[in-house]
């Protein structure tokens, strides 16, 4: 991702969703800064429009096309608006552990019901209000895809095509179907040593 103007798709192979069943509400995400980034902290940003969309893959990782709808189906804009993170709300300068936390959860205005293999996300964002370098410090993948996830980012907003980009690291909120307490499900992703989380919570409603 980048401070300027971008749209950014995202597919993580059902093998990384592990804690995330059929019939779960993901509710929100959020990513952290790289472990190897020279910030101790994110300075504020603002974005004017920060939109998210979540959908069945159409295509298997090794398979997906540039073009960002045909990657896509059942698609659900779940949030769409403003964003703004105030100074710090990512910390970096991992030591021990070796991972930075991750930062505040991006809520979405509509939770999103998991129909089962792969997910898309895409994510269309205005340019921030900070410096450049603020989301290029995100942690992302080590290589550009594997055979479980990939990512291509468009130079606009309103981008259709993109080209290969490295996968950020993220953690979902997850509202499960059912479960007898709150939970905390953590994945690994072996290629490369990254690791995906999950956050599941019980549902109060």
């Amino acid at each position: 991702m980048s401070d300027l103007n971008r749209a950014y798709q995202m597919q993580y192979g059902a093998s990384l969703l592990t804690g995330i069943n059929i019939g779960d509400q993901i509710t929100g995400l959020t990513f952290r800064i790289a472990s190897n980034s020279s910030r101790s902290s994110s300075p504020a940003t603002t974005f004017a429009d920060y939109e998210i969309y979540l959908a069945q893959a159409v295509n298997s990782v090794a398979n997906m096309s540039t073009t960002f709808a045909s990657n896509m189906s059942n698609t659900s804009q779940v949030r769409d608006g403003g964003l703004s993170f105030s100074a710090g709300a990512f910390q970096g300068g991992a030591v021990n552990p070796t991972t930075n936390p991750f930062g505040p959860v991006i809520n979405f205005d509509t939770p999103y019901t998991y129909q089962g293999g792969d997910l898309v996300v895409l994510i269309r964002h205005t340019a921030g209000s900070s410096d450049v370098g603020f989301l290029y410090s995100l942690s992302t993948t080590a290589s550009g895809y594997g055979t479980d996830y990939r990512a291509f980012f468009g130079t606009s907003f309103g981008a259709t095509t993109g080209s290969q980009n490295s996968l950020h690291i993220t953690q979902f909120s997850v509202t499960p179907t059912a479960v007898p307490e709150p939970v905390t499900i953590l994945g690994t992703l072996l290629a490369g040593g990254i690791g995906m989380a999950f956050k599941k919570k019980k549902d109060l409603n």
